[in-house]
């Protein structure tokens, strides 16, 4: 320890050279400004206008004036967060907020817009705006009426809109996002959209007009729509509406324009039909359900598929020509559980308990592979120059008085490879000109096949299977 203390003494001293001890110049502020802490704009009083891009925010509940809006904008890129506050109309004013011409980039945000003369927030005029967390509240005109490129986002609307024909609670220009949103007690339509808008998550209940009405080319995604004065849903032409729900609509639960697809969809308890479809729509595994006009109104070249079809007053499907139905159910419908017109397919279906006709088709059609049990008439009724080839028809009509497995009404039709068990006749022929081979019927109480065999061409008719080697025999027994 002692030689380590001798070295550091013998070490030669090291001096360093010490800075300047006169400040550079006076202290500068060490607070924040007012505008640092808050670098946004108060608005503590209607009327108020903005003519400059930035930021704003309510610092309490406000009340308008008549004759005025309460916050008038007329710069572009501006933010109004209402910070849970009101904006509260009177008799007289204007609109909660309204904008100049020609605007873009508005927000406004978080809090309550009620009881104004004419709407809420007139924002048409501005594109690229966006709506959140809103609250919308008796607005005579309307609650929301957006531009183009707009987003609404977690708002809630109620008893806004008048009666007029195009009025609506929530109005959106083309291109828009409309998203978890509740519109309810709509004195017009619930939501009425521009073309290329999507409509996602929202529920709109009680609207006096439409609950949704769109343009072209919309979507509507995992929606619910219920108590709507007319349809549910009104989509415009190339719509697709998808996982969503129309209930209890006075019109139609969902009406889908020309080129459209609605999947995955149910409509329930609506006064008219339960879906109505324009031409070229295709509906893929949706229910119709309890209608009181139909199931489902197909138009033409419109497609079905993997749909059930129930209790509905009416047919359960309606279809004009070129219509396809396949793998559905129809049931327990008070008309004609599928009834189709000219040129039209009906494949793997079941059609039964319906209180008319299971399946009954026009001319030049193709029924293959379906079943058809227990309806009040006949199973399949066939016009004209169709196919009928691998039915199955089960219990129709009174088997002690009426009714067929099959009914052959029209000309030059082909019968193949059919069943009719226990109906009053398995298949009654009074066409011309059909060709009928390698048909069963079995339990009938009248006749296995009733037809003109001087008229038609069919393979022989016998009782045991055992007694002919016939390629073409039909069987009765």
């Amino acid at each position: 320890m002692n030689k380590l203390f001798l070295a550091a003494a013998l070490l030669p001293h090291i001096v360093f050279a010490q800075g300047s001890l006169t400040p550079p110049g006076p202290p500068a502020p060490s607070m924040k400004t007012l505008a640092q802490i808050e670098p946004r704009t108060a608005i503590s009083a209607l009327p108020f206008t903005i003519n400059q891009p930035g930021s704003y925010y309510l610092t309490t509940n406000l009340t308008g004036v008549s004759g005025q809006s309460g916050i008038l904008v007329q710069a572009r890129n501006v933010t109004i967060d209402l910070n849970g506050f009101e904006l509260a109309g009177v008799g007289g004013a204007a609109s909660g907020i309204f904008t100049g011409p020609s605007l873009t980039n508005l927000v406004v945000r978080n809090g309550t817009v009620r009881n104004w003369p004419n709407h809420g927030l007139g924002v048409a005029s501005v594109t690229q705006g966006r709506y959140e967390g809103l609250r919308l509240l008796q607005n005579n005109s309307g609650g929301i009426a957006a531009g183009p490129g707009s987003i609404i986002v977690d708002c809630n609307l109620e008893a806004n809109g008048t009666l007029a024909a195009s009025s609506a609670s929530l109005q959106i220009g083309t291109g828009s996002i409309v998203r978890n949103c509740a519109v309810r007690m709509s004195r017009g339509d619930g939501i009425r959209t521009g073309y290329g808008t999507s409509i996602i998550d929202c529920v709109v209940e009680e609207s006096a007009g439409n609950g949704v009405f769109t343009d072209e080319s919309c979507t509507i995604r995992s929606c619910t729509i219920t108590l709507s004065g007319l349809a549910g849903i009104d989509a415009g032409p190339g719509n697709t509406i998808e996982a969503s729900s129309a209930g209890y609509n006075n019109d139609a639960g969902i009406v889908a324009g020309e080129g459209s697809t609605v999947k995955s969809s149910t409509a329930f308890a609506n006064s008219l039909e339960g879906i109505v479809a324009f031409n070229a729509v295709t509906i893929d595994t949706c229910n119709s359900r309890v209608n009181g006009a139909g199931g489902i109104f197909a138009g033409r070249d419109t497609t079905v598929l993997n749909c059930t079809v129930s209790t509905n007053t009416g047919h359960g499907i309606l279809g004009t020509t070129n219509v396809i139905v396949k793998n559905t159910v129809a049931t327990r419908n008070t008309r004609n559980g599928i009834q189709l017109d000219d040129n039209s397919t009906v494949a793997h279906c079941v059609s039964s308990q319906n209180r008319s006709n299971g399946i009954d088709i026009a001319v030049g059609c193709t029924i293959t592979d379906n079943t058809a049990n227990q309806n009040l008439r006949n199973g399949i009724l066939v016009n004209a120059r169709c196919r009928v080839t691998g039915n199955t028809a089960n219990e129709n009509g009174s088997f002690s008085a009426s009714g067929a497995g099959f009914l052959l009404i029209g000309d030059d039709n082909h019968l193949e490879r059919n069943n009719a068990v226990h109906n009053y006749i398995g298949f009654d022929i009074p066409g011309f000109f059909n060709l009928i081979i390698q048909n069963k019927a079995s339990d009938f109480t009248q006749a296995g096949f009733r037809l003109d065999t001087a008229q038609n061409r069919e393979g022989p008719i016998v009782q045991d299977p055992n007694t002919s080697t016939h390629p073409w025999a039909n069987f009765a027994y």
